[in-house]
């Protein structure tokens, strides 16, 4: 068939797609010199890298420093010199053209040389930018005539031919190449969407259920399956398709949007209802979904009296619960200050044993109030309320002025038995994310109301130790290697520690969600947990500059990555690899890296029972819309056409991204990469474009690693390294090489 193909030129960008996956043409390339071996030469033999690698390396290096143009012009330039492999050249720049897309850009043209190489093999001729998808296909085209030169007919390569037509849009070509000698799940998948484009849903539903049967590991046949299936009538089946995606990845926004609108067609306003509020919750930018809620209430008044009650419900069905009082030296034990909420207009909350309210009065004195016990809701002024809800409004003295009294600012809110709690409901916590929630939750400690930008902020003074007692189970699961669990102890505490030393003069520490560190309250802890924190009690990380501020994620995808990569900080955590992954020493090309994030090779972070298989490798499809509506007014004008990673560190991960639009382009750096890309798991990802109808992308899929920004210790890694034997001390000397473990009961902070 290739051979066909060939001969009818009708070879385009899946000819390329084939061959740079296929690990057997590249085993032969005539094209790499070979250093002799020490067995063969003898020990003395060194591998000395020849011209061709020299230059390869410059175009990666290039490319991992975020000059995209530069790389791209090196690769070029490269295929008409007799320098360079060529097979690898034109496979690397293949690799490039496919994350850029139709629409990206390229290096600016430049005149031809001389495209023979010494093999007598013809490099192609690249004069020219892409700037749409005919030239698109045209370049690639080229690169695949020369790339078939060199390689021979292959089932595998057959099968991501055939995918990589169906992303680029050409169904003919697609079609041509089927029937395939070794179907996989993934070519079953895009064999249903090739027949589903093509308006044949029967035989695209059966195709895509092929593909579930033999690997159901992924949300993405899931979710076309239901698009199919609601297309042909088949609504609550559609649902269930829907509900199946979300569980392979909760974070596949196009199935929860697909699950809102089938639940609703069916007539299901309150579950409709609950899934439209969870779409605001994670896209707060975006009017569609709150404009939708409040047609719902308008359209449904019973869901209005619905909505009331359950809360009510819950206001008087919930008690917040007892505590055993801290088994420490208190006075010895520092108190961390935790931003709970912000931009509160209102905040209801429920005591069970007395609590003292203090503030400041009209004449700069403070005041206090003894709350019995009973449900509560502070307010910013006057508002009618349930009669079973005693209203608290705020004093203006305690919002205006200088206070020079009770902590500098706001009101107060004291306990009277050290084993009581606070239970808060309806605390809106990581909006804009997947794991965003409003949740009602207990805490520890006592409690501070300070002005915000929008209202008022609440903010937990608590013991640190105690703090630790929820961040540790909110963190990493409570029944992992104790070792392991320990090592996230100390490495908490450190970073606690290192944001209290930073925060002087400032309202608070750290937040109580993963900005710092997740803090879901009394109801998360854990009773081995509270154990590791016990047992490892005032122990810290530290350097020559004080407490370590010791990061940690949950999953690194087998490479950690350095703070300089991620935030720009120089002079704190390096790289770290997983200890059964080779440290690297230079940047993978493309081409190596992606193969490496399609592939789940063995690592301490990939372990069974120790991680989650969606967190170590992922597959993601955003759409352009999805990525307009998390930059909300950022967003350049007109639709997305292009995502551009502008630089990467040695694990991989993203330094920088270009989002291109119709009418402009914007720069994201750092963590927030992930967000603005459809809240990936991480920043460790290479990216494919599928060609819509018209030419503009359609969705962007990205394969990725790892779950988290990849600094410091690795909770899945340190969990298959407790799991074989290494200690608290071993997990942390290997994720931080440059600390040492004191304790602030014995050492001055």
């Amino acid at each position: 068939m290739l051979r066909r193909l060939i001969v009818k030129n009708r070879f385009s960008i899946f000819l390329v797609a084939i061959l740079i996956f296929s690990k057997a043409g590249f085993s032969q390339d005539p094209f790499a010199e070979e250093v002799a071996s020490p067995s063969e030469s003898g020990s003395s033999a060194l591998a000395i890298p020849n011209a061709g690698d020299i230059v390869l390396q410059r175009a990666i290096d290039a490319y991992y420093e975020g000059k995209l143009e530069q790389s791209i012009a090196l690769l070029q330039d490269a295929l008409g010199t007799h320098l360079l492999p060529s097979t690898r050249a034109a496979a690397e720049l293949f690799r490039l053209y496919q994350e850029i897309g139709p629409l990206g850009p390229l290096a600016e043209p430049h005149s031809e040389s001389d495209s023979t190489s010494n093999y007598g093999r013809q490099a192609p001729l690249l004069d020219k930018p892409l700037s749409n998808l005919t030239l698109y296909h045209t370049t690639l085209k080229a690169l695949g005539k020369f790339l078939l030169s060199v390689n021979t007919e292959d089932p595998e390569m057959r099968r991501e031919l055939f995918i990589a037509a169906v992303l680029a849009g050409e169904r003919e070509a697609a079609r041509s190449l089927l029937p395939l000698a070794a179907p996989s799940a993934e070519s079953y998948l895009y064999e249903g969407l090739l027949a589903l484009e093509e308006g044949s849903f029967e035989k695209g539903i059966s195709l895509l259920r092929t593909s579930i049967s033999i690997e159901d590991t992924r949300p993405a046949p899931w979710y076309f399956l239901g698009k199919a299936l609601v297309a042909t009538g088949q609504m609550a089946e559609g649902e269930a398709a829907f509900r199946s995606a979300l569980k392979k990845d909760g974070s596949f926004l196009p199935a929860l949007v697909a699950q809102s609108e089938t639940t609703l067609a069916q007539g299901k306003v309150q579950e409709g209802y609950a899934l439209l509020s969870r779409l605001a919750q994670i896209l707060p930018r975006q009017r569609e979904f709150r404009d939708r809620l409040n047609q719902l209430l308008e359209q449904h008044p019973e869901l209005v009296a619905k909505v009331s009650e359950v809360a009510k419900g819950k206001l008087l069905r919930k008690d917040p619960p007892r505590i055993l009082p801290f088994s420490g030296d208190a006075s010895k034990t520092p108190t961390i200050r935790v931003a709970l909420a912000q931009n509160l207009s209102s905040l209801s909350f429920k005591i069970s044993s007395p609590y003292v309210a203090k503030w400041l009065g009209p004449n700069g004195e403070e005041e206090t109030k003894t709350l019995s016990p009973g449900i509560y809701r502070l307010l910013l002024r006057e508002e009618p309320l349930d009669p079973d809800i005693q209203p608290l409004v705020l004093p203006e003295t305690a919002f205006s002025g200088s206070p020079t009294s009770i902590a500098g600012a706001g009101a107060y809110l004291y306990p009277t038995e050290l084993n009581s709690t606070v239970l808060f409901f309806d605390l809106v916590t990581e909006a804009g994310s997947f794991i965003a929630t409003i949740s009602d939750r207990s805490y520890r400690g006592f409690f501070q109301v300070l002005p915000s930008e929008e209202g008022f902020q609440l903010i937990n003074h608590v013991n640190l130790e105690e703090y630790l007692y929820s961040v540790l189970p909110s963190e990493i699961p409570a029944t992992w290697p104790l070792e392991a669990v320990k090592a996230q102890a100390i490495a908490a505490r450190s970073y606690s520690l290192a944001m209290m030393a930073q925060s002087s003069g400032k309202p608070f520490d750290v937040y109580g969600t993963t900005r710092s560190a997740s803090y879901r309250g009394v109801e998360s802890e854990h009773p081995r947990s509270t154990v590791a924190v016990d047992a490892t009690r005032g122990v810290y990380l530290r350097t020559e500059k004080g407490p370590l501020v010791a990061f940690y994620h949950a999953n690194n995808g087998g490479y950690g990555e350095g703070t300089e990569s991620v935030w720009g900080y120089t002079d704190t955590l390096p790289p770290v690899p997983d200890v059964l992954t080779a440290e690297r020493t230079e940047n993978l090309s493309l081409m190596k890296l992606t193969d490496w994030l399609r592939s789940a090779p063995p690592s301490f972070a990939s372990l069974p029972g120790f991680h989650y298989p969606e967190a170590y490798r992922w597959e993601r499809w955003v759409t352009p819309e999805e990525i307009v509506a998390r930059l909300g007014k950022d967003a350049p004008p007109g639709r997305v056409v292009a995502v551009l990673t502008r630089g990467r560190g040695i694990s991989g991960r993203v330094k920088e991204v270009e989002i291109r639009t119709e009418g402009g382009a914007l720069r994201v750096k750092g963590d927030r990469v992930r967000i603005v890309l459809g809240g990936l798991r991480s920043t460790l990802f290479t990216l494919r474009v599928k060609v819509g109808k018209d030419g503009y992308p359609e969705y962007f899929i990205f394969n990725g690693g790892g779950w988290g920004h990849g600094v410091g210790l690795d909770q899945s890694g340190a969990a298959g390294m407790a799991s074989v034997g290494y200690t608290a001390e071993e997990i942390l000397k290997h994720y931080y090489p440059t600390a040492v473990i004191v304790s602030y009961l014995s050492f001055p902070q």
